[in-house]
């Protein structure tokens, strides 16, 4: 994690040529980072892969495993979502994640769901620190009519410029479709985005 969030302060204060390595024994791959101008590509050297996909997902996803899995919804979802952290666990696509997650997450008053949550976020590769540009960003967001959390998660996935804002909030979804012009990450459920995405490959 750390050098992950290393790689984004050197990109951040100007730094435009970095080379480090990081091994995970856990899961059995080797990470190279490499800052080239101002693009942070990450390479899995074990399947010599890069990762094609910088995807963020909000708490709503990190909570939908957890939900009433008799619910057909809910069900189909939740194998969407796992299916996209097994592509984060393989090193095949990139998540992107907050700080604006954990203090989200944290607020969650049942103590045995939120711990249950926190344990997903062990596949996290990039993690943003919330800063005055992304506050400000998420104040415009919030004038737009998105509420506090979700202006700053999207002002993060901006930030990271990640490919996906993925999210099971149909409210939130249709709000970022009526200002889609006025953002530069594309917003979309889970699942709907997971069929698009293998129907490609």
């Amino acid at each position: 994690m750390l050098l992950w969030m290393t790689s984004i302060n050197l990109l951040h204060y100007g730094v435009h040529h970095e080379l480090m390595k990081t091994t995970n024994q856990a899961r059995g791959y080797l990470l190279l980072s490499l800052i080239h101008g101002d693009k942070l590509i990450i390479i899995n050297l074990a399947t010599e892969k890069t990762f094609m996909k910088k995807i963020y997902l909000d708490v709503c996803c990190l909570n939908r495993p957890f939900d009433d899995q008799t619910q057909e919804r809910i069900k189909l979802e939740t194998e969407a979502i796992f299916l996209i952290l097994k592509r984060f666990e393989t090193g095949q696509w990139q998540w992107v994640s907050s700080e604006v997650v954990d203090f989200e997450i944290a607020q969650t008053p049942n103590l045995e769901r939120r711990n249950q949550v926190y344990s997903l976020l062990i596949a996290v590769q990039t993690f943003v620190l919330l800063n005055k540009e992304l506050i400000k960003r998420g104040e415009e967001l919030q004038a737009k009519g998105f509420d506090g959390y979700d202006a700053l998660h999207l002002a993060g996935a901006e930030h990271e410029q990640a490919e996906v804002f993925l999210t099971t909030d149909d409210k939130l979804q249709r709000l970022a479709s009526r200002y889609a012009t006025q953002l530069t990450i594309h917003v979309d459920n889970p699942l709907r985005w997971f069929q698009e995405v293998i129907n490609y490959e």
